[in-house]
């Protein structure tokens, strides 16, 4: 259920679904998936993170602040655009779980090849 505390028994931190990048020590947004709550709120790439509900955002990103959030609350971003200071209300969501996807290797040696054999033979 959202927000809750996963098995290792830390709480659900908030997500907004940006990726960052620090450039020269400010922490830029790089990527936005859509239907992620910074996209939602009217964030774009480019955008500086400079602070979140008033707490400077840390040179190594948003992380610790998040932790301090849960999916359902709203933060206010500000964010500086163009050299513009604005502030934008973000809804937090829950990150997704992540996606692995498997693929066969076509360059794989003989040996590797055996050993996924033996390993999908067993396979249900």
């Amino acid at each position: 259920m959202k927000g809750e505390a996963p098995e290792d028994g830390a709480p659900t931190p908030g997500w907004m679904g940006e990726e960052t990048r620090n450039d020269g020590g400010r922490v830029v947004i790089s990527t936005l998936q859509r239907g992620t709550p910074a996209m939602d709120a009217g964030l774009l790439v480019g955008d500086e993170l400079v602070a979140v509900d008033g707490f400077r955002v840390p040179k190594d990103g948003l992380a610790v602040l998040m932790k301090e959030h849960r999916p359902g609350q709203t933060v206010v971003v500000t964010v500086s655009r163009a050299g513009r200071l604005r502030t934008v209300a973000v809804e937090l969501g829950e990150a997704p779980a992540p996606t692995l996807v498997l693929k066969v290797d076509p360059e794989a040696t003989a040996e590797a090849v055996a050993h996924r054999a033996a390993w999908l033979a067993r396979v249900p």
